[in-house]
């Protein structure tokens, strides 16, 4: 039986996509959680896919996750559910963080407070060893306060690289991710930074996969990072690029290898 379609190639392959992800979503053990994020240097809200998300997703795959067993579910996703997780997740990886917030076509930035209702809807779980929800992104500059509230609630922000922390963390499961976690956060250091030498441009290529579960692959706009920081000694007053520090810059044999790779996932822009 032939059944015609009135609409493009792309729209089918974005239903079918939609599909699938779902069903991934429903399946996984690892969740990266995507409240978007909005820096002068990094912008990540739909169409946009940051570079936060795949890196994370790569790194999990270099800790030995299948790609299969990573989900990804964005903000708007979550509230439709209604501020629900799609089942427990034995890691939790929220992205999230602005510090140059504006108004958006594509989504609505998650708020401080939904990370609360998050972790509050999480917590009463996280007491067990398998467990473990990071929060990484722009959020790392969040007030003392704010820090204090994530932990009260059972969430630990990390004020370094996420996908560092997640990547030991899986890493590390036999022995207990909240185990793990404990023993790489030694009185509450989370501020691990990754290098460029070898790890990035590996997590890079090997999170090119998460693409495909974005609402809106294949027409997404995916942000390419060849170097973070800033060379000035005088900084722009709304920037916080600095706080990155000295320029670090990718290879550029790392950059093309992720490029290679996100084209041959179906992307485009």
């Amino acid at each position: 039986m032939a059944v015609l379609f009135s609409f493009g190639t792309g729209r089918v392959k974005s239903i079918c996509h939609l599909w699938a992800s779902n069903i991934l979503i429903e399946t996984a053990k690892m969740l990266i959680l995507d409240f978007y994020v909005d820096e002068p240097a990094c912008f990540g809200v739909p169409p946009y896919l940051s570079p936060y998300c795949r890196y994370t997703a790569g790194a999990l795959v270099d800790a030995g996750i299948p790609p299969e067993k990573i989900g990804y579910l964005t903000v708007d996703n979550w509230r439709s559910r209604g501020m629900n997780l799609p089942d427990e997740p034995e890691l939790l990886v929220v992205i999230a963080g602005s510090t140059v917030p504006g108004k958006y076509l594509g989504g609505r930035i998650g708020t401080v407070a939904e990370l609360f209702t998050l972790l509050e809807k999480r917590h009463h779980r996280q007491s067990s060893d398998r467990l473990v929800t990071l929060i990484g992104g722009p959020m790392r500059y969040a007030s003392p306060d704010i820090r204090a509230e994530i932990q009260r609630r059972g969430g630990t922000l990390i004020r370094g690289d996420v996908e560092w922390y997640a990547h030991h963390v899986a890493a590390g499961r036999r022995a207990g991710m909240a185990h793990t976690l404990r023993e790489l956060t030694p009185r509450d250091h989370t501020g691990q930074r990754r290098t460029y030498t070898g790890g990035v441009d590996r997590w890079a290529e090997a999170g090119a996969f998460l693409t495909r579960l974005h609402p809106n692959f294949p027409y997404s706009i995916l942000e390419l990072e060849t170097y973070r920081g800033c060379t000035r000694s005088v900084f722009c007053s709304f920037c916080t690029e600095a706080f990155y520090g000295k320029p670090e810059f990718r290879e550029v044999a790392g950059i093309a290898a992720e490029v290679a790779e996100l084209h041959r996932m179906g992307n485009r822009f």
